[in-house]
Parts: C-alpha cells; sequence; structure tokens
C-alpha cells in the first residue's frame, strides 16, 4: 500500500486511510483501507475488463433468460435503479441475478 501511495506522490494515513486509483501498469483500480475505517489494513485489485458482455451474450451463455434480459432493458430505458446479487467469491464464479428496484 505505501508503495503504491509513495508512486502517486501521496501517503497512506490514519488521518488519510483511504487511497483509490488506477495502477499505471494496465489501468486495474485499487483500494486501500487502514484503520480507523477497517480493523486491519486490506486492499483490492480490480482489474480492467478484458472484453464486455452484452445483455444477448448472457442469455446466450444461460446466465441470464430472455425475460431477465427484457426486464433490465425497460428498467434502464425507464430510468429506474437496478440491484445486482450473487453469490460471494470470486467474480468469474458469480451468476448474477439483476432485480429492477423502485
Amino acid at each position: 500500500m505505501g508503495t503504491v501511495a509513495s508512486t502517486l506522490k501521496t501517503q497512506i494515513t490514519a488521518q488519510n486511510p483511504i487511497l483509490e486509483c488506477e495502477l499505471p501498469l494496465d489501468g486495474s483500480r485499487f483500494e486501500a483501507l487502514i484503520p480507523p475505517v477497517v480493523r486491519s489494513p486490506t486492499f483490492t485489485i480490480r482489474k480492467k475488463a478484458i472484453r464486455i458482455f452484452s445483455l444477448d451474450d448472457y442469455v446466450d451463455a444461460g446466465t441470464m433468460n430472455s425475460d431477465q434480459r427484457d426486464a433490465i432493458q425497460a428498467a434502464v430505458r425507464n430510468r429506474r435503479n437496478i440491484l445486482v446479487v450473487g453469490e460471494r467469491g470470486p467474480a468469474r464464479r458469480r451468476s448474477p441475478t439483476p432485480s429492477p428496484t423502485t
């Protein structure tokens, strides 16, 4: 965390316990948290998507059905909120269940 912070010419301290940035090497998102906002130091790295999947791709793969795709498209068209929930664990194993909300 300190190395990433120093690369960005900043510091992560108890007074500044959150570090969010884009890594220069590949554009991945990096977030680091230290006490007092968390019990122990933690960080996440979110890699940039290699490919963007369309809703039709999810239907074709069986991840969602056409009714779910249609519900999401209608929610976006009508500017509704969308809540996506899935199992805990690595993202590549999740089957998200989108649910338009009010």
